[in-house]
């Protein structure tokens, strides 16, 4: 019965973090709509006083092409020194004010990262890193779904 109870608290914590965890992904989206509607407000004023003849520091504004967004990565993992789960990259990105494209989720990271053609290579199943750190690249592999209607015999 002990055994029994042990294995119950270990479900009812696990269910207290899944719910943590979804709560805390649900705010990070909130976050980084806010980071974005923020800096496109930023730029939208930044514009209007560039009207007014006013010089304005392009210095607190983040990465926006493709190729700034691929050297915010480099240098995240050129920092931590080994691969990279894609949800630490993209804590890191957020933590740097570095806007992520699309709506800024796991995959558009994931995604920008695959078309660097050989930049940042896929060590595991959502670990990434630089050629260089040694490790063996991971293709991914392609599961097959299962057929969501069962076959009469």
């Amino acid at each position: 019965m002990d055994e029994n109870t042990n294995v119950e608290n270990l479900r009812k914590w696990r269910s207290q973090v899944e719910h943590e965890l979804e709560e805390t992904q649900e705010g990070l989206l909130l976050h980084q709509r806010k980071l974005r509607e923020s800096k496109d407000r930023l730029e939208l004023i930044d514009r209007l006083l560039a009207l007014e003849g006013e010089v304005v520091s392009k210095s607190t504004q983040s990465p926006t092409s493709p190729a700034e967004f691929l050297d915010a990565c480099e240098g995240i993992m050129r920092e931590v020194g080994k691969p990279m789960h894609i949800g630490d990259i993209q804590i890191a990105l957020i933590e740097n004010g570095i806007p992520i494209p699309g709506k800024g989720t796991q995959a558009n990271v994931i995604s920008r990262l695959q078309r660097s053609d050989g930049r940042f290579i896929r060590t595991g199943r959502g670990m990434y890193g630089l050629p260089e750190f040694g490790y063996p690249e991971v293709k991914p592999v392609r599961r097959r779904r299962r057929s969501s209607t069962k076959h009469k015999r």
